[in-house]
């Protein structure tokens, strides 16, 4: 992960790999009140693996509660494996949820939103519609220009990425 975990750390990672359900969720829950970044690939990859309805939530509630910006790097990161397929729509939820600010990721949301499934598409268009930061207008031309050559393709995502377009255009305007 590149990061070495302190013996604390390391004993939080195992208590995430218990067999024990409430184990992990009470290992969730001290994670909430005092975790640090370094945790947040054993938790994404904890969200992948349970098949723990009562885990899933409590990793999605963490999530939404995020307030560290060294969250933003492991979360984006994750983004781009395959392996969190099915799950990007929760990871890419955490920026408008939290306090997170994924704004220097303007163009992987962009790209998400074109690549990705619905609920992924329909979680980058509200990412994006917060960001609040100035765009470079080089960045929204390319953005649209990547989203308009998508639009030929007739999806359930066409919608969205048509008000994607539009949201960014006026963004360029205004």
């Amino acid at each position: 992960m590149g990061q070495t975990l302190k013996k604390q750390e390391e004993a939080i990672v195992n208590a995430l790999q218990s067999d024990n359900d409430q184990t992990v969720i009470e290992t969730v829950e001290k994670i909430r009140e005092k975790g640090s970044a370094a945790l947040i690939p054993f938790l994404i990859d904890l969200l992948i693996s349970t098949k723990s309805g009562e885990i899933q939530q409590a990793v999605e509630r963490l999530f939404s509660e995020l307030r560290e910006q060294a969250c933003v790097a492991p979360i984006m990161e994750a983004l781009q494996s395959k392996s969190t397929e099915g799950y990007k729509h929760i990871l890419v939820s955490v920026f408008w949820q939290s306090a997170l600010d994924g704004s220097e990721y303007f163009e992987n949301f962009v790209k998400l939103a074109i690549e990705e499934d619905y609920l992924t598409c329909i979680e980058c268009l509200s990412v994006l519609e917060n960001i609040d930061f100035e765009i470079n207008e080089d960045q929204l031309v390319n953005a649209i220009a990547d989203i308009n050559s998508e639009l030929h393709k007739t999806t359930d995502k066409t919608p969205l990425l048509v008000d994607l377009a539009t949201m960014l255009q006026n963004k360029m305007i205004g």
